[in-house]
């Protein structure tokens, strides 16, 4: 999936956003001035004029800032899935030797094997099924949750960035830098770790 930026709800989200942070600009000029007049330091024109210009600019310009940062992962992240065609003929089933474990050769029945065997067999195969089937699972709602969370984050990033602009505004700004960095990592990390893992198998 690579449809971050362009989904229909994004987009429509992502221009309210920003034409609202758009609008509260020019309440922060209002408030620039008057402590500028009442001799607020922390609000002093001097201090928040440069930086209110520079996320004037990277507010309409967040989701294309966003989505380069996203690419960038994704590419990392297609690589490794391509190389899961290499690894264990990319499935677990093969990884796990699922498939032999369910195979019995013609003539093997009377050749000492025991009904014991084959239940142990049958068994081992259920569990590793089981662990293999929990593991893909646990995956998709990884990645679900990463897709969800990436439109949420690029709806949001326009007020985000507005709110950088205030003392106060910082530490949500800091905090969904994180949030953000973390869900685009998390993409190409699992990759790679899958990929090592049915490579090492």
């Amino acid at each position: 999936y690579n449809g971050f930026v362009d989904a229909p709800a994004v987009v429509n989200g992502w221009v309210v956003m920003r034409d609202a942070a758009n609008m509260f600009f020019v309440v922060v000029l209002l408030v620039i001035a008057f402590a500028t007049i009442i001799g607020r330091q922390e609000y002093q024109w001097q201090k928040l004029l440069p930086k209110l210009l520079l996320m004037a600019i990277f507010i309409n310009f967040s989701r294309t800032i966003a989505g380069l940062m996203i690419d960038a992962a994704q590419v990392v992240m297609i690589t490794f899935v391509n190389g899961y065609s290499a690894a264990a003929e990319g499935n677990f089933a093969n990884a796990f030797q699922i498939t032999q474990l369910l195979q019995l050769e013609k003539g093997q029945g009377g050749n000492g094997i025991s009904s014991f065997e084959v239940a142990s067999a049958l068994i081992l195969a259920a569990i590793m099924l089981v662990v293999s089937i929990v593991v893909i699972l646990v995956m998709l709602l990884t990645l679900v949750y990463r897709i969800v969370m990436l439109w949420l984050l690029i709806v949001t990033a326009p007020m985000t960035w507005f709110l950088n602009t205030f003392p106060q505004g910082q530490k949500y700004y800091a905090k969904w830098w994180q949030e953000f960095q973390n869900q685009v990592i998390v993409g190409p990390a699992l990759a790679f770790f899958l990929w090592l893992s049915l490579a090492s198998v």
